[in-house]
């Protein structure tokens, strides 16, 4: 395989996400490593958090739909045509999938533009004095 940059520009007013974090970091990093693999002419990874807004929804729809969220986001840029095969960027996902799916989030896959791949996982936020959270 050739080189894979990675990139996280710094990203602020994120709220937290209501999620564990050890299995959020293995959903992640098996994205990223898929999209490596399927990246053997080399490219650039770059992941960023930001909040997630109503426009940002596809029509996949979540569990918590129209509640506070975070938008976990990764690029594939790749060094030959990456967004005509973004289907083998984010192969073999399961582990992401179930996760996400598990915490209420959905995963969508798309192209960004025709020189990139993009996924997007997004999950409830923690919201401080949640009612249904005292519930628990």
């Amino acid at each position: 395989l050739a080189a894979t940059l990675t990139s996280m520009p710094p990203s602020g007013g994120v709220p937290p996400a209501l999620v564990d974090p050890a299995q959020l970091m293995a959903a992640v990093l098996s994205l990223a490593i898929a999209a490596r693999n399927a990246m053997p002419e080399g490219g650039r990874l770059v992941f960023r958090a930001e909040p997630a807004r109503t426009p940002d929804i596809s029509a996949h729809a979540c569990a918590n739909d129209g509640d506070d969220a975070v938008a976990i986001v990764i690029d594939a840029h790749g060094y030959a045509e990456v967004a005509g095969h973004r289907e083998q960027i984010f192969s073999d996902i399961d582990v992401a999938r179930d996760f996400v799916s598990r915490c209420g989030g959905c995963l969508e896959i798309g192209a960004a533009s025709t020189d990139r791949a993009r996924v997007k996982i997004r999950l409830p936020a923690y919201v401080a004095g949640a009612s249904w959270l005292a519930d628990g």
